[in-house]
């Protein structure tokens, strides 16, 4: 028995019978109805008046949009006329103590409830658990980026097949290392990345919820953490958030982008170029980390962080929008310890962006070096030693500018002098 599909379909017999005046039953909150404009539009009133959500209504194709709100879960619904029956028989039996003469009532009726409709028979499964917000949001997470649920990918870039022109801005989805993900859109401002907006959050597959951490929408300069410096959840920020997450995903389905890029678990990045009849993918080897030693500023910046924060040996990874901060262990197995945004692929930058990254860790009460997933990497592989960091070549300056005019003429002599000796075959 496809329990949802009847959920469904009671919900579509349930939502034909609401009428003005009537209390509906919804995840968010019980709502009475002041309005309905056919299959136009309707407005509500929550019930309970300290609600954030202290009204909800929908213009074109309400019901629709309230299938939708309610997803998975029945949606029970009180008729107007059952709180005025009680009232009514209540005055009929005054009225009768008052003549003080039998009066032959017909057999009591029971008096509709609250009451979930679908052909006149209430649903068995109706007092079973439903899903919560986060579980919903796991649910639908999960099934629009499994290969990000499931560990096969990294990181995932979705953009709309008709480019800019659609509106629809680039979408996001990486897994930050440690059990965080994050998911945002994001647009370009003078050369700098914005979230609009980004969420982190966690993924609990054990209890398969999704658990916000932030959010941040930077056109704003506004950013909410779900969690303070103590470790202390804000529940209340937490489900506003869910909300607003759910409805992104929502949003995000309906715009309907293509993959065009993806980081797979090994690191590797595939380019996906489409067109009307062929799909090619184009693989990018990651950087090895030796390639990061060539510079001996930015191995000398990524000890010193090693040292701060009781790490090994530390490589880095850079795309066009991101760095990646892997850890080398002793055996040679790497981790990915998490990604934060340089402004270009200088030492100092990236030295800026790594304590950047790291405050926020802080912040929200991670620890870099005892995180779960490094930890155990360390117990099984061992914490590698840090890297020497490359002796600077001397660098001989000239005394005034003559001189080093001088020298310039003397190698340029010294160069010709070879070139002729060698001339090419």
């Amino acid at each position: 028995l496809d329990i949802e599909n009847m959920v469904r379909d009671a919900n579509l017999e349930t939502i034909a019978q609401i009428e003005v005046g009537d209390q509906v039953m919804l995840p968010s909150g019980t709502f009475v109805v002041d309005s309905i404009d056919g299959d136009f539009s309707i407005s509500m009133t929550n019930t309970d008046s300290s609600a954030i959500e202290s009204r909800k209504g929908w213009i074109r194709h309400w019901k629709e949009h309230l299938l939708e709100e309610a997803g998975d879960r029945p949606i029970v619904l009180t008729k107007a006329s059952a709180a005025s029956e009680p009232e009514q028989q209540e005055t009929d039996s005054q009225h009768d103590e008052q003549n003080d003469t039998p009066v032959d009532h017909p057999a009591a009726q029971p008096t509709p409830t609250t009451t979930l409709y679908r052909s006149s028979r209430i649903f068995p499964f109706v007092t079973r658990h439903q899903p919560t917000q986060s579980e919903r949001l796991y649910r639908l997470f999960c099934e629009m980026y499994p290969d990000i649920a499931n560990g096969t990918h990294e990181h995932e870039r979705y953009e709309s097949p008709h480019g800019e022109k659609s509106g629809y801005e680039p979408l996001a989805v990486e897994n930050l290392g440690g059990g965080q993900y994050s998911w945002s859109t994001f647009y370009f401002q003078e050369g700098d990345l914005m979230a609009d907006p980004d969420f982190c959050f966690l993924l609990d597959h054990e209890h398969q919820r999704l658990e916000i951490l932030s959010y941040q929408l930077d056109g704003l300069s506004y950013y909410q953490s779900c969690v303070d410096e103590s470790g202390n959840v804000d529940l209340r920020l937490r489900r506003e958030l869910e909300r607003t997450m759910l409805q992104n995903l929502r949003n995000a389905q309906q715009a309907n982008r293509v993959m065009v890029q993806y980081t797979d678990a090994e690191g590797n990045r595939v380019d996906i170029q489409r067109d009307a009849d062929t799909t090619e993918e184009t693989v990018t080897q990651p950087v090895k980390p030796a390639d990061n030693d060539r510079s001996p500023e930015l191995r000398a910046v990524l000890n010193e962080f090693a040292e701060q924060y009781g790490l090994g040996h530390l490589d880095i990874e850079m795309d066009k929008y991101r760095a990646y901060l892997n850890e080398t262990f002793a055996d040679g197995t790497q981790l990915r310890l998490g990604v934060f945004y340089p402004d270009n692929n200088s030492p100092d930058a990236i030295r800026k962006a790594l304590e950047h990254w790291a405050h926020e860790c802080e912040y929200q009460g991670e620890s870099i070096a005892d995180g779960s997933r490094r930890k155990v990497y360390v117990e099984m592989h061992g914490k590698a030693e840090l890297p020497p960091v490359p002796d600077l070549p001397e660098i001989a300056y000239a005394a005034n500018p003559r001189q080093k005019i001088r020298d310039n003429m003397s190698r340029i002599r010294s160069w010709l002098q070879i070139h002729r000796s060698h001339p090419k075959r």
